[in-house]
């Protein structure tokens, strides 16, 4: 078998092994590549939001037993503990934690947490740098 390697190549004047072993090279890496882009099971789930769906499978009544089931790290004091996170619904500040306990799981299309930094940025001074808990009403 003969093999005709484009006249670039050629003049680089590289020996027919180096040619074969640098098409094969291309090959495996392009092939690996390819590979590496696959996705096998269930996307990784966004450890900041959490959807209606997953409140729901929690079978709580209320936004703040749920959340104490799927996202109990949200109030561990790493994060600024239960007494320093500001609540809002459609971003309207409707004060700390407790104010969970008064929204019910199906009200709720999805909860995003935020660190004080995105928080800070997307609610401004009010915010004072706290962490927030945001709740997204289902229409």
């Amino acid at each position: 078998m003969i093999i005709r390697f484009p006249r670039f190549l050629r003049r680089l004047r590289l020996s027919v092994r180096s040619l074969s072993r640098i098409a094969v090279a291309t090959v495996l890496l392009t092939a690996l590549a390819c590979v590496g882009r696959q996705r096998t099971g269930p996307r990784p789930i966004d450890q900041n939001i959490v959807s209606a769906d997953e409140l729901e499978g929690t079978r709580q009544p209320t936004l703040f037993e749920a959340m104490r089931i799927v996202r109990p790290l949200w109030f561990t004091a790493r994060n600024g503990g239960p007494g320093s996170i500001l609540v809002y619904q459609d971003d309207q500040p409707v004060g700390g934690v407790g104010a969970l306990r008064n929204m019910s799981v199906l009200s709720a299309a999805r909860v995003i947490y935020m660190s004080p930094n995105e928080a800070q940025l997307r609610f401004g001074p009010r915010n004072g740098m706290r962490p927030a808990i945001v709740v997204e009403s289902a229409r």
